[in-house]
């Protein structure tokens, strides 16, 4: 049975990871159609999506689902609805941006963790779903490399 503290910990490491994540790809977004002067509608959106994006991914942190990459269409549909309802741009750059960005993710996510499980005692699902030190240092190298790319 996990002690109560390490509980907190996992959940605070996880929501973090979360605001920035949303804060992220829906960003990359923003700034990559909103070249023109931003109103106050383009920033409602901006963090109405941040929003929807961060409950999606704190749910299926904490929920994990049976059916392999659902979150991951999930995500994809969130930022392609953003995309084209509220980015300006050629349609189809906005509907092929958030496919191709998650794609670079997923790639990301699932080739950390499978190097990671190489050299550690941890199996990729256990890096994905049990909290570890060694999942802590897969999603802080995710992240920086997401950050490298997408900001």
């Amino acid at each position: 049975m996990k002690v109560w503290w390490l509980m907190m910990i996992d959940a605070i490491v996880e929501i973090s990871i979360n605001i920035l994540q949303s804060f992220m790809f829906i960003g990359f977004l923003f700034l990559l159609f909103n070249k023109e002067k931003k109103t106050k509608k383009d920033y409602i959106g901006f963090f109405s999506f941040v929003a929807v994006l961060f409950i999606a991914l704190t749910y299926f942190s904490f929920n994990p689902i049976h059916f392999t990459n659902l979150d991951e269409i999930i995500y994809t549909c969130i930022q392609i609805v953003y995309a084209v309802f509220l980015l300006k741009g050629n349609i189809f750059a906005r509907i092929i941006m958030p496919v191709i960005s998650q794609m670079i993710n997923t790639v990301i996510s699932y080739g950390f963790a499978f190097t990671i499980s190489c050299f550690t005692p941890e199996t990729v699902g256990s890096l994905v779903l049990k909290a570890s030190i060694y999942r802590y240092l897969c999603m802080i190298l995710i992240t920086l490399t997401n950050i490298l790319i997408f900001m």
